[in-house]
Parts: structure tokens; C-alpha cells; sequence
């Protein structure tokens, strides 16, 4: 195949427009006639050009000068009348194959090689190029031609109804956000730290609640990724009609707005203004309910501690050793059963002193409120025996009781874990184990089918050292708490010795006749 040779095309301008200034090149073989103003093919009436004579070529392409990407549009047109009495199309090489630009007819395509703009696309000479080789067949509907197309929209078509994709319930809310994180592009180092920005207890608690979000979502055709308002609205109304508290559905919302995507306009499950106030109004129909004080007292248990099977230590049996060292630990502490729960016995971890022990919770046991600015103390228990001569003294002190069960323990270990269980394998115990001893010493101190809960020590043991003059200060710092307000607000209970004192001073009989003055007025007590 020789060289490629320009053609010339025939002007796409009618008769009477003037020529474009495209630049007009010498040397080249031009084609002569009259063309129409919108097409390539010749109307029936035209007059036949003149077609010199040519060199036969073997194949011969016709391409544009500077490299374009294929067409969108490839058409087929028939073969024009008057095309019969030319020059065979063998003498030019085979079929005619032209291929223009799709982008030819925009305004960077139309200037020529000097920067000034041509009147029409077509005016352009086309070079050949190796990819317009013809096909080994003739085509016998004439020569295939493409032709631009430009930058054309597509047309306009119905959006297909979407369906609601089905999900899954998720196997974990950790595997659900590293995934999500994932697809937004972030490295799968960076999603697997971010998961890690919420605790193991309320992972365990989401991956419950979206276990039930995500099946309501399938029964209901709706996508628990990207449901809608009035959706969630749905779910959450569902779950307030089944009678489930408002601290429970917020919950639920909290977890539903952890893996959600929020919502068409900006706001997401936790912000959006309409679930605000749904959740108030269920606020406003059910109100929070409130429970009586525990009617058992600190030192009630604290007398049963001091006697049989509990004392003496040396002949008290293991599980009463267990249950007895777990309670006095856990009042002089005020700590959560999670931090009763990671202590350890390691190295480093518990240190005896001569005024008491210091105990650490295993390093990689991560308090409720500890946070990048706060870390709780370490634990201090004083030694009671040594510091008091009374004899119910000694038998609360939890240093002494700590000793006998480290002894009595020593050879039955296979953990580190400060607390086992008393019987075979003697496998550190859980934290719901260490819950079920410590409710099972204050049940026999209420009255009957009155709920126990073994957090309740907390609150106890914080009220009654407040009540004795101990500082709010030292009570925060034994309790690890941050601010007051969480000692005032949710452990504060009154002790049988003080509750009533107000109601008996506005209702107790009048004190002595008095008259007392302030501010010039005269204030008589009668």
C-alpha cells in the first residue's frame, strides 16, 4: 500500500455562500461539483463531476488529519442515483470507507493549521490512517460511510424503576462501616482503624439492633442503607409500639444512623428534624419510668459479711471466700463489675503495701469513660485491720480478705484473673458471673420480687461516704467519675438515717415562740 494521498472532499456549502478561509492546500487532487448543504450523499439532479484520472491504488483509506476516536454512530446509506456512469470504485481501491471526527463540528475541531476558524467541518482534508482498513468484503449497498455525530445527549428515556436492593442482615456493625469506608475509597488501614473508634460493648449492642433493623427492612422492601424518613419513622414507630422504652429507641437510632447514609436533604438519622420530633412525641406518650430506691441497706450486708460461713476466712469455704473478697473489694472501690472484671494478678498489676494494696485492671481492658483526656486512677484499698481496733473492722477489711483468697487460690489458677471460680476448671469468671454473686448476697436483704441489681453497690457505697463529710472530690476520684453530675444525678441515694429530714421539719411540731426581724419586717413563728 503506497502512501497515503489526500482527498479533497466536495464543498458542504450551497451555492451563493461564500468559501470559508480555511487554508487552501496546493498539490492535492480536488474533486469538482456541486454538493448539497447538509449531507454527503448527491441528489438526484446534481451534475456529474468530472473525475480525473487517478492511479490505481490497491487499497486506498481516507481519515482525518489529526487521530479521533471512533464514531458513536456508524450509518449505512444506499447508493445515490447518478453514481452508475463513474469511475468504478476498483479504480480507487475498493470500497470508500470515510470516517470522520465525532468531535469534527465542535469549535476547537474547526480551525484550521493557522488558528483560524473554517466555515464548515467538512471543508477539512482527510489523511487515511492504518485502523480505516476496509473489510475483505464488498459491500453491495455501496460504501459505508461515517459521519459525525458531535457531542449529541442521549436520548431521552424513562428512568427504569429501581428496586429496593435486599440486604443482608450485616454479620457484624464493624464489618458493615470498614466496608462502607472502603468503597468511599479510604485504604483498608485507615477503615480498620476508624471501626476501632467504638467500644466492643456497644459494637455488641449495635450489631443486635441492626440484626433487627435490617430484617424489618427486608420484610417491608425497603433498603436499610438508604431508606427514606418516613421509613425509619416506620421502623422506630414499630418499635415504640411493641412497648419498647425511649432510651431503647434511641438506641436504635443511634445504630441505624451508623451505618446509614443519610438522607437527600443533608441530614442524617441522627440530625434529621422530623425523627427528632417523633422521638419527642414518644417521649411526651411514655415518659421514662422511674424505680424506688433498694430498700436494702449497705450495712446490713456488710453485718452478714462478718459472720458464719463468711468468718472465720481460714475455715470459710471457697465460694463464701469468693463471693465475700468480690463484695468488700467492690464497695471500697465504688468500680464498675467491667473493672472488677479485668483485674489481674500479673506483675506489675497488684502491689501490697504497708497501708494497703494498689490493684491495675489488665492493660488491655478500656474503662466506659476513659477517653483521649481522661484515664481513671488506679485502685487503693486501705487496710482496715491495721488501722482500727474494733473487731467487725477486721472482718471488713478487703485487704485481709484479699490475702486469704490469693492463698487459698494459688495452686487452683490456670489465669492471671483476680477472680475464678470456685469449682472445677476454675476458669476466670465472667462478668455476668461476678454480677449474679454479688446480687445473690443483697437478695436476701430486700423485700420479695423486688429487682436486684449488683450496680447498686456502686451507688451505695458513694452515698454513704458522702453522707459521713467525705469530700466530693475523693469520692469522684475513687469512683473514676469525671464530673459531679454523675455521682448527683444517678448514684446519689438518701440513707435510712437521713431521707425524711425535710418533710419532718416542715411537719414537726413548731419550735419555741420567737419573733425574728429582717430586713424590717416582722417575721413571727407561732
Amino acid at each position: 500500500m503506497g502512501p497515503a494521498r489526500p482527498l479533497r472532499l466536495p464543498s458542504d456549502r450551497p451555492t451563493g455562500v461564500p468559501p470559508s478561509r480555511e487554508r487552501q492546500y496546493t498539490g492535492r487532487r480536488t474533486v469538482q461539483g456541486v454538493s448539497r448543504q447538509w449531507g454527503m450523499g448527491a441528489l438526484p439532479n446534481v451534475v456529474r463531476p468530472h473525475i480525473p484520472p487517478v492511479r490505481q491504488a490497491v487499497r486506498r483509506h481516507v481519515r482525518d488529519g489529526q487521530e479521533r476516536q471512533t464514531p458513536d454512530v456508524l450509518l449505512q446509506i444506499p447508493r445515490p442515483a447518478g453514481l452508475e456512469d463513474r469511475r468504478p470504485s476498483r479504480l480507487m481501491g475498493g470500497p470508500l470507507h470515510v470516517r470522520l471526527s465525532p468531535t469534527g463540528i465542535t469549535p476547537q475541531n474547526s480551525h484550521d493549521a493557522s488558528g483560524r476558524g473554517s466555515g464548515h467541518a467538512f471543508d477539512r482534508t482527510l489523511l487515511a490512517q492504518s485502523s480505516m482498513v476496509p473489510t475483505h468484503h464488498r459491500n453491495a449497498g455501496g460504501p459505508t460511510i461515517q459521519i459525525p455525530t458531535g457531542r449529541q445527549a442521549p436520548l431521552p428515556t424513562e428512568r427504569p424503576h429501581n428496586p429496593p436492593r435486599h440486604h443482608e442482615p450485616p454479620s457484624s456493625c464493624v464489618e458493615t462501616l470498614r466496608l462502607s469506608l472502603q468503597t468511599a475509597g479510604f485504604p483498608p488501614e485507615v477503615a480498620d482503624i476508624a471501626v476501632d473508634a467504638r467500644r466492643q460493648s456497644t459494637v455488641k449492642t449495635y450489631d443486635s439492633r441492626l440484626h433487627r433493623y435490617y430484617v424489618w427492612a427486608g420484610d417491608n422492601a425497603a433498603d436499610p442503607v438508604e431508606a427514606s424518613v418516613d421509613q425509619v419513622a416506620a421502623f422506630l414507630l414499630e418499635l415504640f409500639r411493641e412497648g419498647k422504652q425511649i432510651s431503647t429507641i434511641r438506641n436504635y437510632r443511634s445504630a441505624i444512623a451508623a451505618v446509614h447514609s443519610g438522607f437527600s436533604d443533608g441530614s442524617s438519622v441522627g440530625t434529621n428534624p422530623v425523627l427528632r420530633q417523633v422521638l419527642r412525641g414518644m417521649f411526651h406518650r411514655r415518659p421514662p419510668r422511674r424505680r424506688l430506691a433498694p430498700s436494702w441497706a449497705l450495712h446490713e450486708v456488710l453485718t452478714t459479711l462478718a459472720g458464719s460461713p463468711y468468718e472465720p476466712l481460714h475455715n470459710a469455704p471457697l465460694d463464701k471466700l469468693t463471693h465475700k473478697t468480690l463484695f468488700l473489694i467492690a464497695a471500697a472501690s465504688a468500680r464498675r463489675r467491667s473493672c472488677l472484671h479485668a483485674l489481674t494478678l500479673q506483675r506489675g498489676f497488684t502491689r501490697f503495701e504497708p497501708g494497703g494494696v494498689r490493684l491495675l485492671p489488665d492493660p488491655h481492658f478500656l474503662p466506659k469513660n476513659q477517653s483521649v483526656t481522661f484515664t481513671p486512677n488506679e485502685i487503693f484499698l486501705p487496710s482496715l485491720s491495721q488501722a482500727s481496733s474494733i473487731a467487725e473492722d477486721k472482718r471488713w477489711c478487703p485487704v485481709r480478705a484479699l490475702k486469704w483468697y490469693i492463698e487459698r487460690t494459688k495452686q487452683l489458677r490456670t489465669s492471671d484473673r483476680l477472680f475464678i471460680l470456685p469449682r472445677s476448671p476454675y476458669t476466670p469468671a465472667s462478668k455476668d458471673t461476678i454480677s449474679r454473686w454479688m446480687a445473690d448476697l443483697i437478695r436476701a436483704h430486700t423485700q420479695p420480687g423486688e429487682p436486684v441489681r449488683a450496680h447498686d453497690v456502686r451507688g451505695h457505697a458513694t452515698s454513704r461516704a458522702w453522707f459521713r463529710g467525705v469530700p466530693l472530690e475523693d469520692i469522684m476520684k475513687a469512683a473514676a467519675w469525671k464530673t459531679p453530675s454523675s455521682f448527683v444525678a444517678c448514684y446519689l441515694t438518701n440513707t435510712p438515717a437521713t431521707e425524711g429530714d425535710f418533710a419532718r421539719a416542715a411537719l414537726g411540731p413548731p419550735p419555741a415562740r420567737s419573733s425574728t426581724h429582717r430586713q424590717g419586717s416582722c417575721v413571727t413563728n407561732a
